[in-house]
C-alpha cells in the first residue's frame, strides 16, 4: 500500500508532464533552449524522487543510500528553485507558446517542489493563473500550486490536493479545506479530477477516489458537517495552544513541542507567533523535529513575522542552525528576499 501511495504521488507529476506530449507537434515554441532545460530539470527531479520513494517503501530510511539520495534531492531542489526563479523573472511564466506543453508542465513540477523558498511559489502563482486564464497552462496546475502556497502559509486549501501523505512518509487526511462541502465542485471546475485517474476508470475522478489512492478514506461533508469539522479544528487548536503556552512558561520544552505540533495542524486558526514558538521549543529541547524547525521559521517569515532579522542572532535558534547549516542558508535566503522586497 505504501509503495502505491508513493508512486501515485510521483504519478501525479509525471502525468502532468506527459499527458499530451503530441500537442506541440505543430507548435513553434519561442524558447526551445529553455524548453529543453526545464524538461531536463524536471526529469532529474522525478528520477531522484522515485529513488527516494522506493527506499522509503523498502524501509531503508536509516541507510547511507537513503541519506545520499535525500541530500542529492535537496541539492536538485535548491538548484531548480534558483533557476526557475531566474527563468520566470526574465520571461514570465513558461507558457505553452514560450516553451511547449511538456516543458510548461515541467516548470509547474519544479515550482511545486520549491518548498525551501515558498516566496518563489508565491511569486509564480498569479503568473500561472494568468497563463491558465489565457489557456496557456493546465487549470489543475494552478489548483495544486494554490493549495501548496496556502499550506505553506498555514492557511486552508481550496482543492484538496494537499494531504499528510504528500511527503510519502505518513498516512492520514486532507489538510483543512475552505468551504469543504463544495470542494468537488471546485476540483471539477479546475479539472483536478483528471489527475486522479491512474487506472483509466472515470469513477476514479472524484476527490474520494483521489483520497483512496493516497491511502485514506474521505467523504465530502455536508455544509453542516463541514462547519462542525471546522469547529473541531478550532477547538483542538485552542486547547493545544493553551497547553503549549503553559509548557513554555514552565520551560517544559519537550511537552511544548508536542502541543504546538498538534496545534499547527489546524490551518486557518494559527497565529504567526505559534510557528516561531514551536521552532524555539524544538531548538532549545534539541527535539527530533529539528529538521522541521526551519520550515516553521520560513512559514512565520512569509506570514509577515516582523522580527525575522533576529533569526540569525537569537541564541534560542542556535541549535537549529547547527543541526543543518544548509537548511539554515535556505532560511536566510528567504529572509534576504523578504528584506529586499
Amino acid at each position: 500500500m505504501k509503495l502505491r501511495i508513493l508512486l501515485f504521488i510521483i504519478f501525479i507529476a509525471t502525468h502532468f508532464i506527459s499527458y499530451s506530449q503530441n500537442v506541440d507537434k505543430d507548435r513553434t515554441i519561442e524558447l526551445p533552449e529553455i524548453s529543453k532545460e526545464l524538461i531536463s530539470m524536471s526529469d532529474n527531479d522525478q528520477k531522484y524522487r522515485y529513488k527516494w520513494a522506493k527506499l522509503i517503501n523498502e524501509g531503508k530510511t536509516k541507510s547511507n543510500k537513503f541519506k545520499r539520495i535525500s541530500k542529492k534531492l535537496k541539492e536538485i531542489d535548491r538548484h531548480n528553485t534558483k533557476r526557475i526563479k531566474e527563468i520566470v523573472e526574465q520571461y514570465g511564466w513558461p507558457t505553452y507558446d514560450l516553451v511547449g506543453t511538456k516543458a510548461s508542465n515541467s516548470a509547474w513540477v519544479i515550482v511545486q517542489h520549491a518548498d525551501m523558498n515558498p516566496l518563489v511559489q508565491i511569486y509564480c502563482l498569479p503568473l500561472l493563473k494568468e497563463a491558465v486564464d489565457n489557456k496557456q497552462s493546465k487549470p489543475s496546475n494552478y489548483a495544486y500550486l494554490y493549495d501548496r502556497v496556502q499550506i505553506a502559509k498555514g492557511e486552508k486549501q481550496m482543492y484538496a490536493t494537499q494531504s499528510t501523505t504528500n511527503n510519502g512518509l505518513t498516512v492520514g487526511y486532507f489538510q483543512p479545506i475552505e468551504d469543504e462541502s463544495n470542494v468537488q465542485k471546485r476540483r471539477t471546475e479546475m479539472q483536478v479530477e483528471l489527475l486522479g485517474v491512474p487506472f483509466g476508470d472515470p469513477k476514479n475522478s472524484t476527490v474520494e477516489a483521489y483520497a483512496e489512492a493516497l491511502g485514506f478514506e474521505y467523504k465530502v461533508p455536508s455544509v453542516e458537517e463541514a462547519l462542525l469539522r471546522d469547529k473541531t479544528w478550532a477547538k483542538a487548536y485552542q486547547e493545544n495552544i493553551e497547553l503549549a503556552q503553559q509548557a513554555m512558561k514552565s520551560k517544559d520544552y519537550l511537552a511544548a513541542v508536542d502541543y504546538y505540533s498538534k496545534a499547527v495542524e489546524s490551518h486557518g486558526h494559527l497565529q504567526t507567533k505559534d510557528y516561531v514558538e514551536l521552532a524555539r521549543a524544538i531548538s532549545i529541547s534539541k527535539h527530533d523535529h529539528m529538521p522541521k524547525a526551519f520550515y516553521y521559521l520560513i512559514k512565520a517569515a512569509i506570514r509577515g513575522w516582523e522580527r525575522i532579522d533576529e533569526y540569525d542572532t537569537h541564541e534560542d535558534f542556535n541549535n537549529i542552525k547547527l543541526a543543518n547549516p544548509d537548511n539554515w542558508l535556505d532560511l536566510m535566503t528567504v529572509v534576504e528576499d523578504l528584506n529586499n522586497k
